[in-house]
């Protein structure tokens, strides 16, 4: 069996990536491919995937242009200098996307897919290992093969999901050397089903020292307030409250700062998702939104949106599959 590793095809120029493809490698320069002599500047390389229909291949085949998206699944002879080895992080722009319907998702959810069958064989989970930072201790997230098809189809999420987005988020923010603006909290250990009340009052407490429905919650310690975002309208819980109000009432006092006589909740007008499936994706979408804008007080609104596009959402999946590919 031949040997290969996964690639970006880029035709053209560097930035502009119109698929995904496995080079194969330890092929002879002097092998012929479709009649075309590989040579010493090209690639043996075999298409996976093409989401630009327009794309041509760059080493025509015959005397007639031919597009990319027909030999997909085939091999073809590629320029070195239009291949991007696939463990080189490169900044992708989606092309506009026109889904049919949700089982059809952007170019690089199909790739992941076909890529999963390919390198994960019988393997039904991918372990990623997150940086201590990212929740202030050792953990270990789990996606399995059916937490991943259910991404892609727009299918309900667990948490795994959202912890991996979590992990995407706080590299994000190392780099722009943000990460003193921004904690997260691991939704696993403070769901209604994880533990008792004072587990999760003591976790709460000890972050912010440095329901089958997904809501998030915003801390922020040195304002007193807590901002509740939940994509249905729903109202606060007085167990979720009552967990939050002592945590914060440890972090004062561990810190030795006077706080308010009473924590200010408020409920953000977000964005509200239009079927039962999406509250996982739009919990991430705030998340999303409010460190890539900034957004740290309810004076910064989300505007008038009402709902988020597909097509926003998609962009989101997008980045969070790029970050698993990291793992396969």
């Amino acid at each position: 069996m031949q040997k290969g590793k996964p690639c970006k095809l880029v035709v053209e120029s560097i930035t502009n990536i119109i698929g995904y493809g496995t080079v194969i490698e330890n092929v002879a320069p002097n092998s012929v491919i479709h009649g075309v002599p590989l040579g010493i500047h090209n690639y043996h390389v075999s298409i996976d995937v093409c989401f630009d229909d327009d794309a041509l291949l760059p080493i025509t085949i015959g005397d007639d242009p031919v597009k990319v998206k027909d030999f997909v699944g085939s091999h073809v002879a590629w320029p070195r200098s239009l291949v991007i080895d696939d463990r080189v992080k490169a900044k992708i722009v989606p092309q506009k996307l026109q889904l049919e319907n949700k089982e059809k998702g952007p170019w690089s959810l199909s790739y992941l897919k076909n890529h999963i069958a390919k390198s994960l064989g019988d393997t039904n989970t991918i372990i990623v290992v997150l940086d201590v930072g990212v929740f202030d201790y050792e953990r270990v997230c789990y996606i399995i093969r059916e937490a991943i098809d259910n991404f892609c189809s727009m299918e309900k999420i667990t948490s795994s999901c959202i912890v991996l987005y979590m992990s995407y988020l706080y590299n994000q923010l190392k780099k722009s050397q943000l990460l003193n603006m921004y904690g997260f909290i691991d939704p696993g250990q403070i769901s209604v089903h994880s533990g008792s009340a004072r587990a999760q009052i003591d976790l709460i407490a000890k972050r912010l020292e440095r329901w089958d429905h997904w809501s998030l919650v915003v801390i922020d310690p040195h304002g007193d307030k807590v901002y509740f975002c939940d994509s249905i309208g729903r109202s606060t819980g007085k167990e979720l409250k009552d967990v939050i109000n002592t945590a914060l009432k440890i972090y004062n006092a561990k810190a030795d700062r006077v706080a308010r006589k009473k924590l200010i909740w408020e409920s953000i007008k977000f964005p509200k998702h239009p079927s039962a499936v999406e509250c996982g994706y739009y919990v991430i979408m705030y998340m999303k939104e409010i460190i890539e804008n900034h957004i740290i007080s309810t004076d910064e609104k989300f505007g008038e949106k009402k709902t988020y596009k597909q097509e926003e959402i998609d962009i989101m999946r997008g980045e969070w599959v790029e970050y698993l590919q990291g793992f396969l």
